[in-house]
């Protein structure tokens, strides 16, 4: 409990501050939720800039449905599950594209030669991060995928913020609670 009456808990999400009212006994009254970390909404007109773009430069074309995946290739990011993910997609849209931004493309391009999917339905790439918003803007959907657990559940990930910032729909497996609402 809160000893203190003037302090604050600042929570990334109402799932943690439920977690810290249940597991701490945290007075529901004394928590916030950040909003500083919450990347701007990017302007239909530079997205439809950004988009029309990247897709040039990436030979996309305008009419694909774009996946995109953004991180690195670690296993709490569940990789193999996203690349799952889009597979069961492409069978209902092979034109689909998956696009991957991320600095471990050696990673990536191994798992995808593993795969079915044909190398005109992937992009992989490293950005900089003052470039991401800019290419996440190529895509229609972020996939997000994560492990069920109690971190992940009451979690608001910056990956979901960012492709929410760049107007992308987000497909995921239902892990985490900010996503579910």
């Amino acid at each position: 409990k809160c000893g203190n009456s003037n302090q604050r808990i600042e929570s990334v999400s109402p799932a943690l501050s439920n977690y810290l009212v249940t597991e701490f006994g945290a007075s529901k009254e004394r928590i916030t939720i950040a909003t500083d970390d919450i990347p701007k909404k990017i302007s239909e007109t530079k997205r439809l800039f950004w988009r029309k773009e990247i897709r040039e430069k990436l030979k996309i074309s305008p009419a694909a449905k774009v996946y995109c995946y953004s991180g690195s290739a670690k296993p709490w990011q569940c990789i193999y599950e996203t690349i799952e993910h889009f597979k069961n997609k492409q069978k209902e849209d092979p034109t689909s594209v998956l696009l991957i931004l991320s600095q471990d493309k050696e990673i990536f391009e191994k798992k995808l030669k593993t795969t079915q999917i044909k190398s005109e339905n992937f992009r992989i790439i490293s950005v900089k991060p003052t470039e991401l918003a800019k290419f996440l803007c190529a895509a229609d959907i972020g996939i997000l995928m994560r492990k069920k657990d109690v971190i992940n559940f009451v979690s608001r990930p910056t990956k979901a913020l960012e492709y929410l910032s760049s107007g992308l729909k987000i497909e995921h497996n239902g892990t985490v609670d900010y996503l579910n609402k």
